[in-house]
């Protein structure tokens, strides 16, 4: 290997360990130095040259050499590759707070994928899930990690070139426990902390102080986001009416002195400084509300993280960044893969997202980078369907113009590599042989992504877009314009009472049931995520029945045609719940692979209700049909859209709803 410690030879072989490219007996000639910037390869007859800066720039080296060496075709000699991080900071949010909580194997396997793309951070978003032997009810029967293993995530994270940094609460977003007693007296309202209390701010130097012990990274994510009814309870009883502005410069200035106490460098979410003035309690607004006396009193000292999950137009962007601009802090942008909306990933749309935001990230010079997946309403979705995303923004740091619309077609044109346009670039080996002679193919860029894919991953990058199809059923036409889940609401709605039927057209469980064999094929060319597809090929062969069932029945009951609700009864509905029972099966599985037990409990309360909804459907059909009783109340009623649109709308039918409560009934749980 060269010149190279033994530590960053065990790193090395690390991140070879769980891919089938491991390196022969007779090994691959790599000399290795070091550089002051990036790295550099060098590939000739007599093997490779290999010289980098950090451990984070070796980890993305490692993943060039299995693409160079056993994905890409290229039969060259000569490969020349020279990258440099456009940003000092590129993190994945891993979200551990709604229910899934990740076991530390899971942890570490994501740690191997996201080092051989390059990242150099990632963030454990728990909100209450993680130990305080002094609170002992602080994520009490939630899967909280423990010390000791959040000290082995960090340790390992270090040892790959990551950096592993603590992603807590300290306002908001406390629903979790204010379920305790132990927690009454710090709750202002809803799920937001009591300021100004001294409660309150040991429990938060209890956090800080326990995280201080875990993680070797002096920095912080303190979050304060999305506290909405700041200061409007317990407070409001105490001091009476104080401006939520107030109160949020007060407890922010409590909770940095803590934060510097323990030398922790802190970051936040920006967006309650953008609801607090805005007419309308908006982040996105038009509105220029930002005024001089935020700005003075935001403390220099901690940086402003503006997240932007929805936004598909480049300009959106820019104008939240010249707004970010006024503060005297830095800005650090969080984009999202949508992994958060169901069981099925909208990687479509989030990569639509990306793509405009990485081009803003570019022109306003953005230097820190995240990537967060979120687990919102149960957290059922797989953290490892967000990797093609994770891959796209890997790239991106080190290929300023991988999401560039123009960089496809200046290939088309003969100068479009020479020495002015190779400046411009970060990545120099853009002007490469092999690069120039991809250059005539429009889909160039495309294909070098789904390589590097492919290499980081072991999967198939193409497949990771096909789950998205669950949520394309036929009258959706948008282009991921959109971020939309029928499968979610598919899947859990009351076939009795129909809440969505009116979003469903005819051809929706034919859909699914073409679908079912696309999810088969993809299996065998992702063998390390196959439990993935498999869920998701059992979730295509649910829906291909389910989907459209409640329309039937309401049609086969308002018809009083018998003989077809008898087969609904016997057949239909029975062939229904031995479905359910085998895609729950796999859901169970995936969980299992990925997570801690604490938490499925909801799932299977779900799941529970809806076979029991299945089951009630025979047992009032057999009475309806048996003469017991005259009607089927719920079949009675006139069917109603979900999302309250005009009756003689002419959108199209599917929607957006991610809320099991109001996906499973219209009635108070």
């Amino acid at each position: 290997m060269g010149n190279i410690s033994g530590i960053e030879i065990s790193a090395i072989r690390e991140l070879l360990s769980d891919t089938p490219h491991g390196i022969g007996n007779d090994g691959i000639n790599v000399n290795v130095s070091k550089c002051e910037q990036g790295l550099k390869i060098h590939k000739s007859e007599n093997g490779y040259s290999l010289s980098f800066n950090t451990r984070t720039d070796l980890m993305r080296a490692v993943g060039h050499l299995i693409e160079n060496e056993f994905i890409d075709d290229n039969t060259s000699n000569e490969i020349n590759i020279i990258e440099s991080p456009r940003y000092s900071m590129l993190g994945v949010t891993l979200d551990n707070s709604r229910n899934a909580v990740m076991k530390v194997s899971s942890i570490k396997r994501m740690c191997r994928i996201l080092a051989r793309m390059g990242y150099n951070s990632m963030f454990l978003y728990t909100e209450d899930t993680f130990e305080m032997k002094e609170y002992p009810y602080f994520g009490y029967m939630r899967g909280r990690f423990t010390e000791e293993e959040l000290k082995e995530c960090d340790e390992y994270a270090d040892f790959l070139g990551i950096e592993l940094i603590p992603c807590i609460q300290t306002l908001a977003h406390f629903t979790a426990i204010f379920r305790w007693q132990e927690f009454k007296e710090i709750n202002d309202c809803t799920d937001i902390l009591l300021a100004d209390d001294d409660k309150t701010y040991k429990f938060i130097e209890t956090m800080i102080k326990t995280l201080s012990r875990c993680f070797k990274s002096r920095r912080i994510n303190i979050g304060m986001d999305e506290a909405h009814m700041l200061g409007l309870g317990k407070y409001l009883s105490r001091n009476g009416y104080v401006k939520s502005t107030e109160i949020m410069q007060k407890h922010l200035e409590c909770v940095i002195k803590i934060c510097e106490k323990y030398k922790f460098r802190p970051m936040m979410w920006s967006d309650m400084f953008f609801r607090m003035t805005s007419s309308d309690g908006g982040y996105y607004t038009e509105e220029d509300n930002i005024t001089d006396d935020i700005v003075k009193n935001v403390p220099k000292n901690v940086e402003l993280i503006y997240w932007d999950y929805t936004h598909i137009d480049e300009e959106s962007y820019n104008t939240m960044f010249e707004k970010h601009k006024k503060f005297n802090n830095e800005t650090i942008f969080a984009g999202s893969a949508w992994i958060w909306s169901g069981i099925v990933p909208i990687n479509k749309f989030s990569i639509t997202a990306a793509k405009a935001a990485i081009k803003s990230i570019a022109k306003n010079n953005i230097k820190q980078v995240i990537v967060t997946s979120w687990g919102d309403n149960g957290g059922i979705c797989s953290r490892f369907t967000a990797l093609a995303t994770f891959q796209l923004y890997a790239e991106s740091c080190y290929n300023e113009n991988i999401c560039d619309e123009r960089f496809a077609e200046s290939c088309y044109n003969e100068n479009a590599c020479d020495e002015k346009f190779a400046e411009s670039c970060y990545n120099k080996n853009i002007c490469d042989e092999k690069f120039s002679e991809n250059c005539y193919n429009k889909n160039a860029c495309d294909e070098k992504l789904k390589r590097r894919f492919t290499a980081c991953t072991n999967g198939n990058f193409d497949d990771f877009l096909i789950m998205d199809e669950l949520n394309y059923p036929p009258d959706r036409s948008d282009n991921a314009e959109f971020a939309i889940n029928p499968s979610r609401y598919l899947m859990f709605q009351d076939i009795l009472s129909g809440i969505f039927d009116k979003h469903i057209v005819k051809g929706t469980n034919e859909f699914y049931t073409e679908l079912k064999s696309k999810m088969a094929d993809a299996i065998s060319r992702n063998v390390e995520y196959s439990i993935i597809f498999e869920t998701l090929q059992t979730l295509c062969d649910m829906l291909s029945v389910k989907s459209e069932i409640g329309i039937i029945l309401k049609k086969a009951y308002d018809k009083k045609d018998k003989k077809q609700l008898e087969e609904i009864k016997t057949k239909i509905l029975p062939e229904l719940l031995h479905k359910i029972e085998v895609f729950y099966i796999k859901v169970r599985k995936q969980w299992f692979d990925e997570n801690k037990a604490f938490g499925f409990d909801v799932q299977d309360i779900r799941f529970g209700g809806l076979i029991m909804r299945v089951n009630q459907a025979i047992y009032m059909l057999d009475e309806y049909l048996s003469g017991k009783i005259d009607v089927i109340e719920e079949l009675e009623v006139k069917r109603l859209y979900a999302d309250c649109r005009e009756e003689n709308s002419n959108q199209e039918r599917v929607t957006y709803n991610n809320e099991w409560s109001e996906i499973a009934t219209v009635n108070v749980l």
